[in-house]
Protein backbone atom coordinates (compact mmCIF):
# COMPACT_ATOMS: atom_id res chain seq x y z
CA UNK A 1 0.00 0.00 0.00
CA UNK A 2 1.30 3.24 -0.92
CA UNK A 3 0.88 6.66 0.89
CA UNK A 4 -1.22 7.98 -1.97
CA UNK A 5 -4.04 5.02 -1.08
CA UNK A 6 -3.37 5.06 1.95
CA UNK A 7 -4.47 9.52 2.63
CA UNK A 8 -7.50 8.18 0.32
CA UNK A 9 -8.66 5.43 2.78
CA UNK A 10 -7.79 7.72 5.88
CA UNK A 11 -10.35 10.62 4.23
CA UNK A 12 -12.96 8.25 3.23
CA UNK A 13 -12.73 4.64 3.94
CA UNK A 14 -13.44 4.51 7.85
CA UNK A 15 -14.49 0.99 7.30
CA UNK A 16 -11.10 -0.57 6.54
CA UNK A 17 -8.87 0.39 9.35
CA UNK A 18 -5.88 -2.15 8.81
CA UNK A 19 -4.98 -0.47 5.33
CA UNK A 20 -4.30 2.53 7.49
CA UNK A 21 -2.95 0.96 10.57
CA UNK A 22 -0.45 -0.99 7.76
CA UNK A 23 0.76 2.01 5.84
CA UNK A 24 1.17 3.94 8.89
CA UNK A 25 3.38 1.20 10.66
CA UNK A 26 5.38 0.65 7.24
CA UNK A 27 6.06 3.90 6.56
CA UNK A 28 5.77 6.17 9.90
CA UNK A 29 6.20 3.41 12.70
CA UNK A 30 8.27 0.94 11.01
CA UNK A 31 11.70 3.34 10.80
CA UNK A 32 11.41 4.43 14.26
CA UNK A 33 10.59 0.79 15.31
CA UNK A 34 14.20 0.05 13.17
CA UNK A 35 15.74 2.70 14.78
CA UNK A 36 15.42 1.52 17.89
CA UNK A 37 15.69 -2.34 17.80
CA UNK A 38 18.78 -1.93 15.60
CA UNK A 39 20.19 0.33 18.68
CA UNK A 40 19.05 -2.79 21.22
CA UNK A 41 22.18 -4.68 22.70
CA UNK A 42 24.57 -2.94 20.80
CA UNK A 43 27.94 -4.55 21.63
CA UNK A 44 30.88 -2.12 23.00
CA UNK A 45 33.04 -0.05 21.57
CA UNK A 46 34.90 -1.68 18.48
CA UNK A 47 38.39 -1.58 20.86
CA UNK A 48 36.77 -2.46 24.04
CA UNK A 49 35.42 -5.48 22.24
CA UNK A 50 38.36 -6.31 20.64
CA UNK A 51 40.67 -6.54 23.69
CA UNK A 52 37.71 -7.83 25.72
CA UNK A 53 37.59 -10.85 22.87
CA UNK A 54 41.72 -11.46 22.89
CA UNK A 55 41.86 -11.74 27.15
CA UNK A 56 38.85 -14.42 26.62
CA UNK A 57 40.56 -16.31 23.96
CA UNK A 58 43.60 -16.02 26.29
CA UNK A 59 41.88 -17.55 29.08
CA UNK A 60 40.91 -20.53 26.89
CA UNK A 61 44.65 -20.60 25.91
CA UNK A 62 45.89 -20.70 29.89
CA UNK A 63 43.21 -23.65 30.39
CA UNK A 64 44.85 -25.72 27.74
CA UNK A 65 48.42 -24.86 28.19
CA UNK A 66 47.96 -25.96 31.62
CA UNK A 67 46.60 -29.19 30.75
CA UNK A 68 49.56 -29.90 28.81
CA UNK A 69 52.10 -27.99 31.21
CA UNK A 70 51.21 -30.87 34.16
CA UNK A 71 49.96 -33.93 32.31
CA UNK A 72 53.55 -35.45 30.89
CA UNK A 73 55.09 -35.07 35.28
CA UNK A 74 51.98 -35.60 37.14
CA UNK A 75 52.62 -39.35 37.36
CA UNK A 76 56.52 -39.26 38.82
CA UNK A 77 55.10 -36.34 41.23
CA UNK A 78 52.79 -38.84 42.40
CA UNK A 79 55.51 -41.42 42.52
CA UNK A 80 57.88 -39.31 44.22
CA UNK A 81 55.54 -38.40 47.48
CA UNK A 82 55.08 -42.13 47.78
CA UNK A 83 51.92 -42.98 45.88
CA UNK A 84 52.92 -45.65 43.91
CA UNK A 85 49.18 -47.30 43.18
CA UNK A 86 47.83 -46.62 39.70
CA UNK A 87 44.44 -45.07 40.63
CA UNK A 88 45.88 -42.11 41.89
CA UNK A 89 46.64 -40.66 38.41
CA UNK A 90 42.95 -41.62 37.51
CA UNK A 91 42.26 -39.51 40.30
CA UNK A 92 44.01 -36.46 39.42
CA UNK A 93 43.26 -36.19 36.12
CA UNK A 94 39.72 -36.86 36.46
CA UNK A 95 38.65 -34.53 39.31
CA UNK A 96 39.95 -32.33 37.44
CA UNK A 97 37.50 -32.53 34.58
CA UNK A 98 34.97 -33.63 37.54
CA UNK A 99 35.32 -30.18 38.95
CA UNK A 100 35.00 -28.31 36.13
CA UNK A 101 31.74 -30.36 35.24
CA UNK A 102 30.01 -29.70 38.12
CA UNK A 103 31.20 -25.36 38.48
CA UNK A 104 30.54 -24.84 35.02
CA UNK A 105 26.35 -24.20 34.69
CA UNK A 106 27.23 -22.46 38.53
CA UNK A 107 29.23 -20.00 36.69
CA UNK A 108 27.61 -19.76 33.29
CA UNK A 109 24.45 -19.22 35.79
CA UNK A 110 25.98 -16.68 37.81
CA UNK A 111 27.49 -14.52 34.58
CA UNK A 112 23.81 -13.87 33.54
CA UNK A 113 24.02 -12.03 36.92
CA UNK A 114 26.84 -10.34 38.01
CA UNK A 115 29.59 -8.73 36.08
CA UNK A 116 31.75 -11.39 33.92
CA UNK A 117 35.23 -9.88 34.87
CA UNK A 118 34.46 -10.14 37.97
CA UNK A 119 33.90 -13.99 37.48
CA UNK A 120 37.15 -14.29 35.80
CA UNK A 121 38.84 -12.56 38.64
CA UNK A 122 37.52 -15.15 41.03
CA UNK A 123 38.08 -18.26 38.43
CA UNK A 124 41.65 -17.24 37.87
CA UNK A 125 42.45 -16.57 41.64
CA UNK A 126 40.41 -20.28 41.83
CA UNK A 127 43.17 -21.57 38.96
CA UNK A 128 45.92 -19.77 41.08
CA UNK A 129 45.20 -21.60 44.44
CA UNK A 130 44.87 -24.65 42.76
CA UNK A 131 48.35 -24.83 41.14
CA UNK A 132 50.02 -23.53 44.30
CA UNK A 133 48.39 -26.35 46.21
CA UNK A 134 49.83 -28.78 43.40
CA UNK A 135 53.38 -26.58 43.96
CA UNK A 136 53.81 -26.93 47.41
CA UNK A 137 51.95 -30.91 48.02
CA UNK A 138 53.87 -33.19 50.45
CA UNK A 139 50.68 -35.80 49.81
CA UNK A 140 49.27 -37.69 46.97
CA UNK A 141 45.88 -35.97 48.00
CA UNK A 142 47.31 -32.03 48.25
CA UNK A 143 47.81 -32.66 44.44
CA UNK A 144 44.19 -34.35 44.22
CA UNK A 145 43.24 -31.49 46.07
CA UNK A 146 45.24 -28.66 44.32
CA UNK A 147 43.90 -30.53 40.65
CA UNK A 148 40.19 -30.20 42.19
CA UNK A 149 40.41 -26.18 43.38
CA UNK A 150 41.95 -25.34 39.75
CA UNK A 151 39.48 -27.51 37.87
CA UNK A 152 36.81 -24.94 39.47
CA UNK A 153 39.03 -22.36 37.74
CA UNK A 154 38.68 -23.90 34.83
CA UNK A 155 35.32 -24.02 34.49
CA UNK A 156 34.96 -20.68 33.22
CA UNK A 157 35.26 -21.81 29.48
CA UNK A 158 31.75 -21.99 29.04
CA UNK A 159 31.54 -18.05 30.11
CA UNK A 160 33.94 -17.42 27.01
CA UNK A 161 31.86 -18.25 24.43
CA UNK A 162 29.27 -17.01 26.36
CA UNK A 163 30.96 -13.96 26.13
CA UNK A 164 31.36 -14.38 22.61
CA UNK A 165 27.87 -14.95 21.58
CA UNK A 166 27.19 -11.83 23.63
CA UNK A 167 28.71 -9.02 21.95
CA UNK A 168 29.28 -10.46 18.26
CA UNK A 169 26.78 -10.59 15.41
CA UNK A 170 25.88 -13.42 13.97
CA UNK A 171 27.38 -12.88 10.12
CA UNK A 172 30.50 -12.79 12.34
CA UNK A 173 29.95 -15.30 15.30
CA UNK A 174 31.02 -18.03 13.90
CA UNK A 175 34.48 -17.14 12.69
CA UNK A 176 35.30 -15.31 16.53
CA UNK A 177 34.04 -19.01 18.19
CA UNK A 178 36.29 -20.79 15.54
CA UNK A 179 39.40 -18.08 15.94
CA UNK A 180 39.31 -18.92 19.96
CA UNK A 181 38.73 -22.56 19.45
CA UNK A 182 42.23 -22.23 17.64
CA UNK A 183 43.78 -20.79 20.41
CA UNK A 184 42.63 -23.31 23.13
CA UNK A 185 44.24 -25.94 21.03
CA UNK A 186 47.59 -23.81 20.55
CA UNK A 187 47.61 -24.15 24.29
CA UNK A 188 47.64 -28.08 24.21
CA UNK A 189 50.50 -27.88 21.75
CA UNK A 190 52.82 -25.18 23.95
CA UNK A 191 52.10 -26.75 27.52
CA UNK A 192 54.68 -29.97 26.69
CA UNK A 193 56.64 -27.84 24.65
CA UNK A 194 56.93 -25.35 28.26
CA UNK A 195 57.10 -28.40 30.18
CA UNK A 196 60.04 -29.36 28.29
CA UNK A 197 62.12 -26.08 28.52
CA UNK A 198 61.50 -25.98 31.76
CA UNK A 199 62.63 -29.61 33.36
CA UNK A 200 66.19 -27.97 33.85
CA UNK A 201 64.85 -25.37 36.52
CA UNK A 202 65.67 -26.54 39.97
CA UNK A 203 66.21 -24.05 43.16
CA UNK A 204 64.58 -23.16 46.50
CA UNK A 205 61.64 -20.96 47.83
CA UNK A 206 62.87 -20.57 51.56
CA UNK A 207 62.06 -23.93 51.82
CA UNK A 208 59.76 -25.24 49.26
CA UNK A 209 61.96 -26.54 46.15
CA UNK A 210 61.34 -25.47 42.78
CA UNK A 211 62.01 -28.74 40.50
CA UNK A 212 60.97 -30.43 37.52
CA UNK A 213 58.14 -31.81 39.10
CA UNK A 214 56.86 -29.30 40.78
CA UNK A 215 57.74 -26.37 38.78
CA UNK A 216 54.22 -26.49 36.52
CA UNK A 217 52.23 -25.52 39.45
CA UNK A 218 54.57 -22.94 40.39
CA UNK A 219 54.38 -21.49 37.21
CA UNK A 220 51.05 -21.84 36.44
CA UNK A 221 50.29 -20.02 39.71
CA UNK A 222 52.28 -16.73 38.71
CA UNK A 223 50.81 -17.11 35.13
CA UNK A 224 46.91 -16.85 36.24
CA UNK A 225 48.03 -13.92 38.94
CA UNK A 226 49.31 -12.21 35.81
CA UNK A 227 46.40 -12.70 33.76
CA UNK A 228 44.46 -11.18 36.57
CA UNK A 229 45.81 -8.00 35.32
CA UNK A 230 44.94 -8.88 31.88
CA UNK A 231 41.59 -8.91 33.13
CA UNK A 232 41.30 -5.91 35.32
CA UNK A 233 42.73 -3.71 32.78
CA UNK A 234 42.27 -5.11 29.56
CA UNK A 235 38.51 -6.85 29.76
CA UNK A 236 35.33 -4.78 29.35
CA UNK A 237 32.07 -6.49 30.63
CA UNK A 238 29.48 -6.92 28.08
CA UNK A 239 26.17 -4.33 28.24
CA UNK A 240 24.25 -5.85 30.92
CA UNK A 241 20.96 -5.38 30.01
CA UNK A 242 21.29 -7.08 26.04
CA UNK A 243 19.46 -10.30 27.34
CA UNK A 244 16.33 -7.97 28.56
CA UNK A 245 16.18 -5.70 25.95
CA UNK A 246 16.65 -8.35 23.06
CA UNK A 247 13.66 -10.27 25.24
CA UNK A 248 12.20 -7.02 25.23
CA UNK A 249 12.57 -6.65 21.57
CA UNK A 250 10.77 -10.07 20.85
CA UNK A 251 7.92 -9.27 23.25
CA UNK A 252 7.36 -6.09 21.20
CA UNK A 253 7.67 -7.41 17.91
CA UNK A 254 4.90 -10.27 19.06
CA UNK A 255 2.77 -7.76 20.13
CA UNK A 256 2.89 -5.69 16.63
CA UNK A 257 1.89 -8.90 14.94
CA UNK A 258 -0.63 -9.86 17.04
CA UNK A 259 -2.21 -6.80 16.39
CA UNK A 260 -2.43 -6.99 12.67
CA UNK A 261 -3.66 -10.33 13.18
CA UNK A 262 -6.76 -8.87 15.25
CA UNK A 263 -7.29 -5.92 12.33
CA UNK A 264 -7.36 -8.48 9.71
CA UNK A 265 -11.31 -9.34 10.23
CA UNK A 266 -12.34 -5.48 10.32
CA UNK A 267 -10.41 -5.48 6.78
CA UNK A 268 -12.31 -8.54 5.94
CA UNK A 269 -15.61 -7.18 7.14
CA UNK A 270 -15.11 -3.59 5.28
CA UNK A 271 -14.76 -5.31 1.97
CA UNK A 272 -17.92 -7.37 2.27
CA UNK A 273 -19.71 -4.17 3.49
CA UNK A 274 -18.97 -2.37 0.05
CA UNK A 275 -19.75 -5.45 -1.76
CA UNK A 276 -23.42 -5.81 0.02
CA UNK A 277 -23.82 -2.45 -1.05
CA UNK A 278 -23.12 -2.57 -4.50
CA UNK A 279 -25.40 -5.28 -5.05
CA UNK A 280 -28.47 -3.00 -3.18
CA UNK A 281 -27.82 -1.03 -6.01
Amino acid sequence: VNMADADETASGAEGRPYILARATSATDLGPAKTRRRSSVGRPPRIEKRKSSLVCASLILFLGAVEYGLILPTILAYLHSLGATESYWIGLCLSMFNVASMCAGPIVGLLSDKVSMKMLFVITLLLNAAGNICYWLASAPWMIVLGRVVAGIGASNGGMVMAYIVRVTSEEERTTTITKAIAVQEAGLLVGPALNFGLREINFMIGTKVVNNLTVPGFFMAIVSLLYILMVVFLFHDPPPNVAAAKASSRAEEAADAEERRALIPKQAGGQGGDGGGKDED
